[in-house]
């Protein structure tokens, strides 16, 4: 079981720039994406993942872009999900929400060079 998922946004370059960073880091293989226009869809499509068990077939599991939210947060936190999901993501407002409280997520709006974006976990990889 190699295969990784990435959730991300698909209305804007940072999102989508997760996925063509994504697949460039696990060359072009093992790689599913799901593109979601906000985070109440994200919260949506996530669950169905969880309920559905979907998620076995998946090594790691990529949320960019978007910030994961309650209830969301808490099942991944309180399942075997949580040394599987990475969360990454730029927004102030998830910053304020406080969704960066988990181990599993990375929330930084601006780092010492600046502005941040959710893809820039992929080029550390």
């Amino acid at each position: 079981m190699n295969k990784n998922i990435i959730f991300s946004h698909e209305s804007d370059t940072d999102g989508l720039g997760c996925i063509v960073l994504g697949k460039l880091a696990f060359h072009f293989q093992d790689i599913d994406y799901v593109l979601v226009p906000n985070v109440d869809k994200l919260e949506q499509v996530f669950r169905k993942y969880i309920d559905s068990n979907a998620f076995n077939k998946y090594e790691k599991i990529y949320v960019t872009d978007l910030a994961l939210y309650d209830p969301a947060l808490t099942l991944v936190n309180n399942s075997s999900l949580k040394d599987k999901v990475l969360v990454f993501d730029h927004h102030k407002r998830a910053i304020d929400d406080k969704m960066n409280k988990y181990f599993f997520t990375t929330i930084v709006e601006e780092d010492k060079d600046g502005k941040n974006v959710g893809l820039s976990y992929f080029m550390n990889i």
